[in-house]
């Protein structure tokens, strides 16, 4: 739902160190292993504090219900944008699927406010991201050398 970018700072000599030795191929490999396991993450947690309705059978709208909560569907996926390979977790703005809804859970709606629980996530876990990518970019590393 909401984009996020993360950007790995305590990292800078480690990355120098891969960029060295690593082709481009390589480095987006490890990338996008190290994306995919904070997308993972990511989207444990969120089902962990994203709300569920006692009855599924009453969630969503009317005529468009699917029986499931949101929370047990939540979407991911890598790609590029503006040239940088990004994990999204979660529905994005315009999404208009089945679980448009969870969109005014996390950004609130007139009649309710925000619970924010992509956002909640992604401070809790932004550390452990960081931890991820270190991971990943340590294996490159020892494969490289």
């Amino acid at each position: 739902m909401n984009m996020v970018s993360i950007e790995v700072t305590g990292l800078k000599e480690l990355i120098k160190q891969v960029e060295q030795l690593a082709t481009s191929r390589e480095l987006e490999e490890a990338d996008k292993k190290a994306l995919k396991r904070c997308g993972d993450l990511a989207k444990t947690e969120v089902q962990k504090i994203m709300p569920k309705s006692q009855d599924v059978s009453k969630s969503g709208r009317k005529g468009s219900r699917t029986f499931k909560h949101a929370a047990d569907n939540i979407p991911i996926k890598l790609k590029k944008v503006d040239g940088q390979l990004t994990v999204i977790v979660g529905w994005e703005k315009g999404s208009n699927d089945a679980y448009f809804y969870s969109k005014f859970v996390e950004f609130g709606s007139s009649k309710m406010p925000p619970s924010a629980p992509f956002k909640r996530t992604f401070i809790r876990e932004r550390k452990e991201w960081d931890k991820i990518f270190e991971e990943e970019y340590n294996k490159l590393l020892e494969k490289l050398r």
